[in-house]
């Protein structure tokens, strides 16, 4: 049961309207506005000239941030973003690095505004440092944010705002990152707003508190003179503008922004159908130790122009640091939401918030109170609402014939943590997070494969550091970092594939210490979509005593993990542990999934997948049943037989999701129906409505029934899924795992597809709208 402490009340901030926020600041802080018919009257030049200003200016910012940072968290990898918003907080531009950087930052500022404008006053030259994840800012602390408000002629104009990862804030374990911890006091103390710049000097004082927390004090220090510079890099451009404009213009172009982003995307769901959507994301060990399986649940409902994210039946919070605050779930949903619904429209967030509500339960998971364990909040319970968030929009998208382009499979379902400390090359302490697995794979398109080693869906400009930059500043040698063949979730579309990395220590011979942390490892949290499979479990190992140093003394450079002789040591997704002059550490990262039953996929397309390393002759055959003379040339003849044993057996085997629920024996004009996915349509006949089989026009049930309990249902060990699936669950958590399919019960063709905990309820597998309300 959640508890919380008295007096934190005032920090557990959910974010309130505009109106609300500038009725309670308007007689301490003066705000500048315009009426609505400003914004109205601007010329459409005007207009977009100023609003790629304005876009620009997150982009100018970071070239400013990565000028002046020493973290190769920010210099290689990216890890960080920017939000411009007006007034009273509101996101008039997110950047295009971290999203899961900017979406808390405007809570942050409507927290100062109701919190800090009476005392110590919101005034020019000032800025605020926050790294509270129940206030905003970011999502847990190692998330900093400086934020400043601009001023023009005595009134608050606007604000603009700059967050970074920052690699150690503090805590028990080196990278602030606590898989021992029970609760926040485990982990790095939460800073609420404090003004760390006051009248354009930096207050010393508060500096020296901030940094005192740090095992890397110093690159602390020039990350935030960097947060300082890219504030002041940003104001000095939106003066400009406001100098050449006028701050009426200005501002009504950024009100019209967000006006415009609310409607284009109002637009788009008034084209597609009502309905209801649902999805529960797993994830495994809230701490070291414990041997849990956890789910974040959401339904999604849309009428006509609207969005309601419900995310009741989530799990409690617990012991342990995957929690999230209410800034992590709204983080987690504009993860998901700005890049899936808004690919083609400007993220201006202020007006795609306008566009739904949130329902969601106080002490769960992903609405945790203090004091609750959230030092992995971002990548743990905010990402995997992300991934609830993601699969539900791509199966509402996936209703409209135009719209379905836009959405996708699982991509890579968390990080994959590695964090390295101790004593470098060059004699001095160090900290560094292992960076490589921004090169997650992307998840399979309704018509095209998804990405290698793409990125991470929510960090848009995202890199992978050099090796080499890597090598140079920590004493750590890459044996390799490449893509792994059969990684990727196998559909009719493929998953986009992941990699991993293996490095030994180098430079040092003292033991450093490393904090592993993860998930995905026994349920998978790539999920494919309409029958694709799921993507790799992420995996963690370190060999003991290897003989690496050896093999490289002798002119080879080990290209597998079974060349390499040792005690093999598989690590739980969270782990403090160490590793030696002698040891190897190996890690790898999730892949993307599929999309569609893999027997529908081009056969000649497979065979190009062999030839270019992504899929193995034995997946060929297994998963894809491609039958290759050869190398790579299709046997068209022998695959067709193949596609049919394969058929064949799931039929053996197969037997109904449901005692008792059986399938319509007749069949209808399938191709002829209303479109419901990849897989259903509703045909209207003389006696009534049906949904039928896309592929067979086998009728399934009525309209108004749940059609799950009458397709045929196959449940096997996690192994049937591929080579990319982990066989031992068992070494991660005590629940029985499970490969459940579900299929048409005429032609066998494979509806979805999942690994999943042996309770896992099957309406969560279903998906639909409301032309047939129980499909969902």
């Amino acid at each position: 049961m959640a508890v919380t402490i008295p007096g934190s009340e005032i920090f557990a901030y959910k974010g309130n309207s505009a109106s609300t926020v500038r009725e309670k600041v308007s007689h301490v802080v003066n705000l500048h506005g315009v009426a609505d018919s400003v914004a109205e009257g601007i010329d459409p030049l005007t207009y977009e000239v100023i609003r790629h200003r304005l876009w620009m200016t997150t982009q100018d910012m970071g070239d400013a941030i990565k000028h002046m940072s020493g973290s190769i968290v920010v210099t290689d990898a990216n890890d960080f973003n920017f939000v411009l918003t007006d007034e009273v907080g509101d996101p008039v531009g997110i950047g295009p690095y971290n999203v899961g950087l900017g979406v808390a930052l405007d809570r942050a500022i409507k927290w100062t505004l109701e919190n800090r404008a009476e005392n110590p006053g919101i005034e020019e030259g000032d800025m605020f440092l926050c790294n509270d994840p129940w206030v905003g800012g970011g999502l847990h602390q190692n998330d900093v944010a400086v934020y400043a408000p601009l001023f023009w002629e005595g009134q608050l104009f606007a604000w603009t705002s700059a967050a970074t990862h920052q690699l150690d804030v503090g805590g028990v374990a080196p990278g602030s990152w606590t898989p021992r911890a029970l609760n926040v006091f485990w982990e790095s103390l939460p800073t609420p707003p404090v003004k760390i710049v006051r009248g354009n000097r930096i207050q010393r004082d508060i500096e020296d508190v901030y940094l005192r927390r740090s095992r890397t004090p110093r690159l602390v220090a020039l990350d935030l003179r960097a947060q300082i510079g890219a504030n002041n890099f940003a104001q000095e451009r939106l003066l400009a503008l406001i100098r050449k404009y006028g701050p009426d213009i200005v501002k009504a172009v950024m009100k019209r922004m967000m006006d415009d982003t609310e409607r284009r995307v109002r637009s788009k769901l008034r084209a597609l159908p009502d309905g209801v959507w649902k999805a529960v994301a797993y994830q495994e060990e809230a701490r070291e130790g414990d041997r849990g399986l956890y789910k974040i649940v959401l339904t999604l409902s849309k009428r006509t122009d609207h969005l309601t994210f419900d995310f009741r039946g989530t799990d409690p919070q617990v012991e342990g640091l995957i929690n999230c605050t209410h800034s992590g779930l709204h983080g987690g949903i504009l993860w998901g939401a700005l890049p899936i619904l808004c690919g083609d429209i400007p993220w201006a967030a202020g007006g795609l918030m306008r566009c739904f509500d949130v329902i969601s339960e106080e002490g769960t998971l992903n609405n945790a109170t203090f004091p609750a364990g959230v030092s992995k909040a971002s990548v743990a319970s905010g990402w995997a609402t992300s991934n609830a968030v993601v699969e539900c929009l791509s199966k509402m998208l996936n209703a409209h014939s135009e719209h379905r382009k836009s959405a996708l499979a699982g991509c890579a379902g968390t990080w994959s943590l590695a964090v390295l400390s101790g004593i470098d090359q060059y004699r001095k302490p160090f900290v560094t997070v292992l960076m490589d697995p921004m090169a997650g794979g992307l998840g399979a398109r309704a018509e095209s494969d998804g990405v290698d080693t793409g990125g991470v869906l929510g960090i848009v400009m995202g890199r992978v550091p050099d090796v080499e930059m890597v090598e140079f500043m920590t004493p750590l040698l890459y044996l390799w970092r490449r893509e792994e063949t059969d990684s990727a979730g196998p559909g009719k579309f493929r998953g986009g594939m992941s990699a991993s990395l293996c490095l030994i220590p180098h430079g040092t011979e003292v033991p450093m210490h490393l904090v592993v942390s993860g998930s995905g490892k026994a349920v998978n949290m790539n999920v494919g979509l309409h029958g694709g499979y799921p993507g790799n479990n992420q995996m963690d190992v370190t060999i003991r005593g290897a003989n690496a140093r050896e093999i490289l003394l002798g002119g080879t450079i080990p290209s597998r993990l079974d060349e390499i002789a040792g005690t093999v040591e598989y690590h739980p997704s969270e782990k403090e542990s160490h590793l030696d002059p002698s040891d190897v550490h190996y890690v790898y990262w999730q892949s993307g999934g599929g999309w569609g039953d893999p027997l529908l996929r081009d056969p000649n397309s497979v065979a190009h997948d062999v030839a270019e390393l992504r899929v193995s002759h034995e997946v060929a055959r297994e998963i894809y049943g491609v039958v290759l003379r050869e190398g790579i040339k299709v046997d068209q003849v022998a695959t067709g037989a193949e596609r049919a044993r394969i058929r064949a057996v799931r039929k053996e085997h197969a037997k109904p999701a449901q005692d008792g629920a059986a399938a319509q024996q007749d069949k209808a004009a399938g191709s002829q129906g209303v479109r419901l996915n990849d897989n259903l349509v509703e045909v209207t006949t003389h006696t009534g409505k049906f949904l039928c089989c896309r592929h067979c026009d086998q009728t399934i049930c009525q309209s108004d029934e749940a059609y799950l309990p009458h397709l045929a249902m196959l449940e096997s060990e996690p192994r049937a899924a591929g080579p990319q699936i982990f066989t031992e669950p068992w070494r991660f958590i005590d629940d029985r795992v499970l490969f459940r399919q579900f299929f048409c019960p005429g032609c066998f063709t494979l509806f979805a597809s999942r690994i999943v905990p042996e309770n896992h309820p099957l309406a969560y597998d279903l998906d639909g709208a409301e032309q047939s309300k129980n499909i969902c």
